[in-house]
């Protein structure tokens, strides 16, 4: 700790402990406002918190040594002393809380705070406080780590093997077998791993006719409608598909690779590219519209795309992105649904889920206007219809299988309305 030092230089002053306190507020404010989804994290972005905390800290040395630290107030130290368990605890309780639904509610979130707080105070009192200061402190750092290391790796043992030796509720073997397109299966998506573009290829080569199938995985959710609109002999269908990869000619941040997805953007080209080989006669293409591009970036970026793709498809089909829930639609439907079956709708909806993506909609459409044969396709009103974004119909079928994505079993239930919506679109000549 460097601030003794300084202070022993600097000397001690409640103006220099001040400004050292402000300074840090400042800094501390900054980061909450400027970092965001969007930055790479850890990176340059941490030296906001970190030195706002060093800043706090040093502010203690540079008092009066009769004048006490703001930081040593009893209640900040009982939350310090905890700080590390309350990190640890927080994570398990939301995540579980947020997977059953509870996300947004605020009486929820406050009960999630509570037994954030209750299993803290325990871990603190019966493991943290004992080794650190209590009756275990006198244990030699070696016996505590070969000790620590042989219960985690059991628990982990137990843990993992013991799991797959539970049964998987039918409910939820149903839904992660079904509700996601088979495309999944055949390891055309590499995602961040690789820019090489994989295609997946269904119907024979010697086909009469074409379609592809293009986009992020919200594109690629739409998948198990095509062999339903361009069936074989007469059709092959080519699926390119990138994960977390807009159809967007820009570079887009991934908070999960923590850097600038450069993956994408040399897999779209060389996607782009390999199109020029394949001439389609139909492309259909998509990704989500949640992206952070400002109106400029998603307008030229979609628009460069679309160029790209009406050069080397006979009709270019863009569907608009599709909404996403507050909540894991899955767990709030199991939740809320009672012995004799029925689903309580209202206790898993977004209402006015639609006016999130409106906005891009209306870019697409801008983008694609000096193009002829490239249409936009806007689905979501069968999605949500009315704008609210229920995770079942009224006939109980789910129609998000996660959070982002629709379920597969909803877009075969609604091929048949897709099907009249694109001859209206396009004209029934497109298809055989």
């Amino acid at each position: 700790n460097p601030s003794p030092w300084i202070s022993s230089r600097l000397g001690r002053s409640r103006k220099i402990a001040t400004v050292s306190m402000l300074l840090a507020a400042i800094l501390l404010s900054g980061g909450l406002i400027f970092i965001g989804p969007d930055q790479a994290y850890p990176g340059t972005s941490a030296l906001w918190p970190t030195l706002a905390a060093a800043l706090f800290i040093a502010a203690g040395h540079f008092l009066p040594e009769e004048s006490a630290s703001p930081l040593a107030h009893p209640f900040l130290v009982w939350i310090g002393d905890r700080s590390y368990s309350m990190y640890l605890w927080h994570w398990p309780v939301f995540v579980l809380g947020f997977t059953l639904g509870y996300r947004g509610e605020f009486i929820a979130t406050g009960m999630m705070f509570i037994l954030t707080m209750v299993l803290t105070e325990i871990s603190y009192r019966f493991v943290e406080f004992p080794f650190w200061k209590g009756r275990y402190s006198s244990f030699s750092p070696r016996h505590v780590m070969l000790t620590g290391s042989l219960i985690t790796s059991s628990l982990i043992f137990a843990c993992f093997y013991g799991a797959r030796l539970l049964p998987l509720p039918v409910e939820y073997e149903k839904d992660l077998l079904s509700e996601s397109p088979v495309i999944y299966q055949m390891n055309c998506d590499s995602w961040y791993r690789s820019p090489e573009v994989v295609p997946c290829e269904i119907g024979r080569r010697g086909a009469k006719k074409t379609a592809v199938l293009m986009g992020d995985s919200v594109g690629a959710q739409w998948y198990s409608m095509l062999p339903e609109l361009y069936p074989q002999p007469h059709w092959r269908i080519v699926v390119l598909t990138k994960s977390s990869c807009p159809m967007v000619d820009e570079d887009v941040f991934n908070s999960r690779v923590g850097k600038i997805y450069e993956v994408c953007s040399e897999w779209r080209d060389a996607a782009l590219r390999r199109l020029e080989d394949i001439q389609p006669d139909v492309l259909i293409a998509g990704s989500s519209p949640y992206y952070s591009y400002s109106d400029s970036q998603w307008i030229d970026g979609s628009a460069r795309v679309f160029s790209r793709l009406s050069r080397v498809a006979d009709q270019v089909i863009v569907l608009a992105g599709t909404p996403r829930l507050p909540f894991p639609p899955r767990g709030c439907v199991v939740r809320n649904r009672s012995p004799d079956g029925f689903i309580d709708r209202d206790r898993c909806v977004h209402k006015q889920g639609l006016s999130e993506v409106e906005a891009v909609t209306a870019i697409l459409v801008d983008a694609a206007k000096d193009f002829t044969n490239v249409q936009v396709l806007d689905l979501n009103d069968l999605i949500c219809p009315d704008g609210d974004c229920y995770a079942t119909n009224p006939e109980g079928l789910l129609v998000f299988r996660d959070a982002s994505h629709i379920a597969d079993s909803y877009v075969l239930a609604v091929t048949p309305i897709v099907r009249e919506r694109i001859e209206h679109l396009v004209g029934p000549d497109v298809r055989l």
